[in-house]
This record gives structure tokens, sequence and C-alpha cells, in this order.
């Protein structure tokens, strides 16, 4: 069942990109090669890393659709993760963020919604609260950014997806059959739930990017994820229940 799965799956590009820690900045951002295809970056964001960075290059009018999502774990039932798309031609931030916004910028924030949407995975069998589905069209062609952040600066796990195309060529059955595992281990779940107590914290906010700022003022925990990996969203990615 699963090998079938896995070839039907792969009978459509993009080989999945794990990344290492970072992503946190303008200058270390994940990079989106095209923003229609459907990707996946997942990230546990911690007071000495509180921000996911993603960059890419859009044409003007192009569509960007955007979710930003949460692990349905019970500590972060109360968590509320915003995001933010940045590029040019969108007018100035309304309002304060946690991050200097790059020059000649403008962007949106997003927040939480009342309610997520319930989401389950099957192929990796991992259940998820969807706070933020956005579409927009970008004002002007040039680089962007959409950033995953907590507006309140409370550390915990996230996921950001971009696009919508559905894309697996070249991939092989075993590669696609690692993520399963890497995702479950984000998620907590079955043997991978955390073996001591875990709580997120509420780190110090520093709004508009002081430089000049203190660093954070609470320590991560150290049992959880301070990496981050990308893979394209799979087949049965757009299902919820």
């Amino acid at each position: 069942m699963l090998v079938s799965l896995l070839l039907l799956a792969t009978a459509s590009a993009h080989r999945p990109s794990f990344g290492d820690e970072g992503m946190s900045s303008a200058e270390d951002a994940y990079v989106i090669e095209d923003i229609d295809i459907s990707i996946v970056v997942y990230k546990e964001l911690v007071c000495e890393d509180s921000e996911l960075w993603m960059t890419f290059d859009g044409a003007a009018d192009q569509e960007l659709y955007v979710q930003l999502g949460v692990p349905e774990i019970d500590r972060l039932r109360e968590h509320r993760p915003a995001v933010a798309v940045l590029g040019p031609g969108m007018p100035p931030l309304d309002e304060a963020v946690p991050f200097e916004v790059p020059e000649g910028l403008g962007g949106y924030v997003f927040h939480a919604s009342d309610e997520p949407a319930a989401f389950y995975e099957p192929f990796t069998q991992t259940d998820s609260w969807i706070w933020v589905e956005e579409r927009l069209n970008l004002p002007a062609a040039g680089t962007g950014y959409v950033v995953g952040f907590h507006p309140d600066g409370v550390s915990g796990k996230i996921w950001l997806a971009t696009g919508e195309i559905e894309n697996f060529e070249g991939i092989a059955v075993d590669e696609m059959a690692s993520w399963g595992p890497i995702v479950r281990e984000f998620h907590e779940v079955d043997e991978y739930e955390r073996s001591l107590a875990y709580e997120e914290e509420v780190c110090d906010l520093q709004l508009d990017g002081d430089s000049e700022a203190e660093g954070c003022g609470c320590q991560s925990s150290g049992t959880g994820w301070s990496g981050l990996f990308a893979l394209p969203l799979l087949v049965i990615r757009r299902r919820r229940r």
C-alpha cells in the first residue's frame, strides 16, 4: 500500500530540500524556487531563533498562495502564530513586527483566524491546525519574503507552505519513504513523543528590528527541533478532514 502510494506520488517535481539551522532572517532565508510549486517548511521557533524566513522571486500580478499551520500537539493548542508577506509595491506595514523589514519593501501581516481548520495528512499520518490560508496577487515583480513568527514572542512549532501545484518528478521512492518519520517526529507522534516535559516560553520582543536591543529573555529547553526542513507537499496534502 505504501509503495503504491509513493509510486503514485512520484508520477508528477522538485526534489525535497532539507535545511540546517537558520533561515531566521532575510540574509539566510529558504529559497522558494517557484511560488506555484507546492512546498512546506517546518521549524521550531525558539527565543534565539524566533522567525522562519522564506524568499521568492515573483512576477507582477502572479498569485502567491500561503498556508501557516501548527502541529496538533496539546501544549500548542493555544499557539497563535502569524505570517507576514513582504514585497515590492506593497503598502507599508500597518503594525509593528519583531523583525526588520528589508529596505524598499512593504507588506501584509496575516494573523491566526478565530478557529483553525483541522488538517490530517494520511501519508505521514499527522494532524495539524491551519491558522492562516491566504491568496494574494503580487503588485510588482521582484524579490519578496514570507515570514512566520509569533506576534507575542512565544516559542513553538510552525510550518509554512506555499504553492498549490503538486510536482514530484524525479524523486526516488526510498527518499519519499524517509519523509514520514521526519514529519512524525516533528509532530511528536507515537514513538516520537517527547520523553521530557516541555513548555513554550515568552521571549522579549524587539519590535521593528531594533539591532541595538539586548537578546531574548528566555532560554530554549534544548529538547525541541532547532532546525528545519522543507519538502514538496504531497498530493494528499490538500485534503482536510
